[in-house]
């Protein structure tokens, strides 16, 4: 795993908005900054929102959607952290099912998949 700092801001809006006690906040943002969505994994709308994110966001080099939340770095600094919104969310869950799927073959139908959908 890569070094990963997480501002005072990120880590407030994680236990905020996730409800995460702060040392899973730190576990939670390198899942996202490592098996999150990028913007080449999505097309259509999804897409333009994270563009128009990215425009607004003007710190950030690196937005992530994982577990239904967009999660903004910049390089290993999270930023902040907020909710996918709902039109979304189901889309997310079945790119990131098969973005895990061809990383590392089928899915373990035991095991799952760790994101669960609001």
């Amino acid at each position: 795993m890569e070094y990963l700092i997480i501002t005072d801001h990120a880590d407030a809006r994680t236990r905020e908005r996730l409800g995460i006690p702060r040392r899973a906040a730190t576990k939670n943002a390198a899942r996202a900054l490592s098996r999150g969505l990028v913007r080449d994994d999505v097309a259509g709308s999804m897409r333009r929102y994270l563009d128009e994110m990215y425009h607004f966001h003007q710190t950030c080099n690196n937005i992530r959607v994982y577990c239904g939340n967009v999660y903004v770095f910049y390089y290993g600094t999270m930023i902040t952290v907020f909710p996918l919104p709902h039109r979304f969310r189901r889309l997310a869950t079945r790119l990131q099912q098969e973005k895990r799927r061809s990383a590392n073959g089928e899915i373990d139908p035991a095991k799952g998949d760790s994101c669960q959908v609001h």
